[in-house]
């Protein structure tokens, strides 16, 4: 199965799998403007995220995408406490790398979302 038949059934299972669903109407940023992190935006659209900004630690050069702002990972904290925040990596040690950076900027990992979850 290759990436692209992966993500559909995700999303058909996201689809009929009510327990999975996202809650609508949140706001979200999302860290990792990779493959992942561009995938989850497109399912935050599908059921009515508020993406409010990709961050990432690469971000020079960008300033939107989509509309959306890219800032830096310092800037996540300028956002209100019920913003969650997409980590954008199905890799642990990504994972665990984003968590800590988060953690050292003062930001609680109850606003995380890891992307195991989907």
């Amino acid at each position: 199965m290759n990436f692209k038949q992966h993500y559909t059934e995700i999303v058909n299972t996201i689809d009929t799998n009510s327990e999975i669903a996202l809650p609508k109407n949140i706001n979200c940023i999302i860290f990792g403007y990779g493959t992942v992190g561009r995938n989850f935006a497109n399912l935050a659209k599908r059921f009515e995220v508020n993406l409010v900004a990709f961050a990432d630690n690469n971000c020079s050069g960008f300033c939107e995408i989509h509309k959306v702002p890219i800032i830096s990972p310092q800037k996540i904290k300028d956002y209100s406490d019920d913003t969650f925040i997409f980590l954008g990596s199905k890799r642990p040690d990504f994972l665990q790398e984003m968590q800590e950076q988060l953690s050292s900027l003062g930001i609680s990992n109850s606003r995380f979302i890891r992307a195991w979850m989907f």
